[in-house]
């Protein structure tokens, strides 16, 4: 029996544990006839042009082309972008057979999450040296999204990380409510890999994640065995990433031919469609580079990064601290949510430094090639479009940085409000038992003479001895308040006296 991609994979862990992720996504998630899917494809087919045919075609149609690209090089041509949104188990065995592509591309976009080095491997980002995920023909941009949670009333109290549907899950974090407003991030990935297949024929793949995708919330159940989940779509928080396309006139929106070519503003497969309609710069079809391919990707995931900045930005605002709105608030939730920051703040630089790497290298390998993109150096250029998207990476290594060290340094003040909230709770309760012990002085000779009286019939209130009860009474109230007055006094003036003599003496 023929070996299957899967079973290579399988193989593969034994060397590399951080494909396990890989394989169990192969094994665990079984053929489905749904699995045929339709792909987007991007041909470039006139020679010198950069006029391309987009279309939609079946996946099996897409691999037929490909696999004549490949049998029949002399007379065949192909030049074709497929994008292919939340892939299945299928795909990724019919795209690694035909095309051998390395288990370490699949598995870095399909493996993002780690629960713990002692539950299961790391996964290739956390696993790899930077020099090993950098690649000459492949690019991974992971990324946090930034999503609003519109929770119900069913969910758990204390809901933290969820998974999102579709065939890769990703992971969603719930982050403390801000204005009412419950922000939620999404571990998502944009993978791009350059195939070369002859000198007339090239295939790039596009890996996004779905957008579409319900997210599966936990809900309470009344039966602890039974999980019920609560589906509810993924809402962009506060409308989503900005576009990063040059605007549009008044002049051009007041013609009678204008029209939006995006159909799903929140669909990210319908808004990298609508870029790629345009070519990147610098494109040329017939010695194309992975810088070039990336660019749109890489403008997108950017302008997800800026989303992410303003978050961290407004929970900076957010735990700024006070007394009142400290007695409110769990200190203990807090203290976690920014523990939590800071090692999201760290694994989110090491994701950006991994796109500088890229961006420099291929940078650099152009500046070598001069027979790449039209003979337009992308070095040493302000005006260049690359040049300004490393600037733009660049500037979002430094915000998050800083926001980084901001928030990290709320840690210790956040333990300071603790131990100031402690020690003016104890002032308080000292107040309070001086206040008890003070109604007990008044009580305690009052109690006395009723005990010494026993209180007959005829000493009780309303009789007509009951003013013999007071002549004893009232008098001895006064002079124990007065002799523990005077003794506090006479404790406090000997300890200042005595503290100050021991002072001038050291």
């Amino acid at each position: 029996m023929k070996p299957t991609y899967c079973d290579f994979v399988k193989d593969q862990v034994e060397r590399n544990p951080c494909l396990s992720g890989l394989a169990n996504f192969l094994s665990t998630c079984p053929y489905s006839p749904a699995d045929n899917r339709n792909v987007h494809c991007h041909d470039y087919t006139l020679e010198g042009s950069l006029e391309s045919i987009d279309r939609n075609m079946e996946f099996e149609e897409c691999l037929a082309g490909i696999a004549c690209a490949i049998k029949e090089p002399a007379q065949t041509r192909l030049r074709r972008i497929v994008f292919v949104e939340d892939i299945s188990p299928h795909c990724v065995e019919q795209l690694g057979t035909l095309l051998d592509i390395d288990p370490m591309f699949f598995s870095n976009y399909i493996n993002t999450s780690f629960s713990g080095f002692d539950k299961a491997p790391p996964p290739p980002p956390l696993s790899l040296f930077p020099s090993r995920l950098t690649s000459k023909d492949s690019l991974h941009l992971h990324y946090q999204r930034v999503l609003r949670l519109n929770f119900s009333t069913g969910v758990l109290k204390d809901l933290y990380d969820f998974k999102s549907s579709g065939n890769v899950p990703r992971s969603v974090r719930c982050l403390a409510s801000l204005s009412g407003t419950r922000p939620g991030l999404a571990r998502s990935c944009c993978s791009i890999l350059l195939k070369i297949l002859n000198r007339k024929s090239w295939i790039c793949l596009v890996l996004m994640d779905s957008t579409s995708a319900d997210l599966l919330v936990p809900t309470s159940s009344t039966s602890d065995t039974i999980l019920s989940h609560e589906r509810i779509p993924q809402v962009p928080f506060q409308g989503g990433f900005e576009d990063f396309e040059e605007p549009r006139k008044f002049s051009e929106y007041c013609l009678p031919t204008n029209l939006d070519n995006v159909t799903q503003k929140n669909s990210l497969h319908q808004r990298i469609l609508h870029y790629y309609r345009n070519p990147p710069p610098n494109f040329d079809p017939a010695n194309p580079s992975m810088l070039a391919l990336s660019y749109y990707p890489l403008k997108v995931v950017a302008a997800e990064w800026m989303a992410y900045v303003l978050l961290m930005n407004s929970c900076i605002k957010f735990y700024e601290y006070s007394f009142r709105q400290f007695e409110h608030r769990s200190i203990e939730a807090d203290i976690t949510d920014l523990q939590r920051w800071r090692r999201r703040g760290k694994q989110s630089l090491l994701k950006l430094q991994a796109v500088e790497l890229f961006i420099d290298k291929h940078l650099a390998l152009q500046s070598t090639s001069p027979h790449l993109n039209n003979n337009v150096s992308l070095v040493n250029d302000n005006n260049n479009p690359y040049a300004t998207l490393q600037e733009d990476y660049r500037y979002l290594s430094t915000q998050i940085e800083q926001y980084s060290r901001s928030l990290e340094s709320i840690l210790p003040l956040a333990a300071t409000i603790v131990q100031l909230t402690d020690a003016r709770r104890s002032i308080s309760e000292a107040v309070n038992v001086r206040y008890l012990t003070y109604i007990a002085m008044v009580f305690v000779p009052l109690t006395f003479v009723s005990s010494l009286f026993s209180m007959s019939n005829g000493f009780v209130p309303g009789q007509a001895k009951f003013w013999v009860y007071m002549a004893v009474a009232a008098p001895l109230m006064v002079v124990v308040l007065s002799f523990a007055l005077i003794t506090s006094i006479n404790i406090r003036s000997w300890w200042r006296a005595t503290r100050d003599r021991l002072t001038s003496n050291w």
